[in-house]
């Protein structure tokens, strides 16, 4: 699941409002931080220097630089830190205004702009640049776009491997996040995974460490549950639509397999099988999967959504799936168990054309005439 929102524990979204509120009263200080650097900016390989300085000394970014300075907001161990989570969230959204405004900037002055317009070596995200470049910060924004750069440079961008296709959507929070997905708010440093979210108290980066390598080795499900029985981290509610959640009450209530086929192609025999509720509510949480294909072969794995199977023959097959779920708080675990009959059909023509010799033609030679059919079971 892709998530285009950032939200720490029960905040809501902001209303504009509020937003603009606050931002009026952070952003009307004088700046008086130091002047941007920008030779430590991983992206200026790719951009015209003289036009990017001459960008960062627009009016809009000096106005930037004042409402950095208002937050407070710091690079500690290489991770942006904000004095709190609600500080995130209205900064979040201040993102988004000076992006607008320079876009609008651009639509109703084109001719004034048109050296930034024009160019093929300026930011793509002008004012997220420049948040990076006035911080220091090296964001998961700029780590993404530099890997797009330097294929664009080279053989273009594959489809099977974009690095834009990310869990974090949204550009703005790229731009909060390191390409760890680390951010801190108050004493509080928060972690983002794939599934997971996870808050690590007191700035402890020891512990952050150890997080991450719990996550590199066991995987990020296995990971987390091993950090929150060693007092590491704790799971932080992500906000999630209701039909990806289980109950952690009665974790077997809804318990489902879903099957499709993995192709359309002619003859797949290939199916994709996944379980239902992918997710649970903390402090509930997947901790084994195990998988009977009813065709004698099985799989045991950690929570990954869901599994490939290719049935060799036609026929119907009692599918199973059991669940293990953990409470990490408690050590307690439930086993939850579903089935599905799933019919297997890969009946079909294949027509070969089989090659004769026929030398007609004034030499040796083959000539395709014979049609000959087989059934694939």
């Amino acid at each position: 699941m892709k998530r285009k929102l950032f939200i720490i524990g029960i905040i809501a979204t902001v209303v504009a409002g509020v937003v603009a509120g606050s931002m009026f009263y952070a952003c009307h200080k004088d700046a008086n931080m130091p002047n941007s650097s920008l030779k430590n900016h991983k992206l200026m390989a790719y951009y015209d220097e003289d036009l990017v300085k001459q960008f960062m000394e627009e009016p809009l970014v000096q106005e930037l630089k004042s409402c950095i300075e208002s937050f407070g907001i710091k690079v500690d161990n290489g991770i942006l830190h904000f004095r709190n989570d609600y500080d995130v969230e209205v900064f979040y959204d201040t993102l988004g205004y000076f992006s607008d405004k320079w876009n609008n900037l651009l639509e109703t002055n084109p001719t004034k702009f048109a050296h930034y317009i024009e160019s093929k070596k300026f930011p793509r995200y002008p004012m997220l640049f420049a948040f990076e470049a006035i911080t220091g910060f090296h964001s998961l924004r700029a780590d993404i776009e530099n890997q797009i750069l330097a294929l664009e440079a080279g053989d273009g961008i594959p489809d099977e491997k974009n690095p834009d296709d990310h869990f974090i959507v949204s550009d703005h929070m790229r731009t909060l996040l390191t390409p760890d997905c680390e951010i801190t708010a108050g004493n509080i440093i928060f972690l983002h995974g794939k599934y997971q979210y996870l808050a690590i108290f007191d700035l402890d980066y020891d512990k952050l460490a150890a997080v991450k390598a719990l996550w590199k080795q066991y995987g990020e499900i296995d990971g987390t549950v091993k950090a929150i029985q060693q007092s590491l981290a704790r799971l932080v509610p992500m906000h999630k639509a209701d039909e990806d959640y289980g109950e952690c009450a009665n974790p077997c209530a809804n318990v489902a397999i879903k099957a499709s086929l993995s192709s359309s192609a002619q003859c797949s025999r290939t199916y994709n099988l996944q379980y239902t509720p992918l997710f649970y509510n903390p402090p509930c949480m997947i901790t084994t999967v195990e998988w009977n294909f009813g065709d004698g072969t099985t799989l045991i794995t950690g929570h990954n959504g869901g599994t490939k199977k290719e049935y060799k023959q036609a026929g119907t097959y009692l599918v199973t799936v059991k669940l293990t779920i953990a409470n990490v708080q408690t050590g307690e675990t439930t086993e939850c168990t579903a089935s599905y009959n799933l019919t297997v059909s890969i009946n079909c023509e294949v027509t070969i054309n089989e090659p004769i010799r026929d030398n007609s033609f004034g030499g040796p030679g083959a000539k395709y005439n014979n049609r000959i059919k087989y059934l694939r079971i």
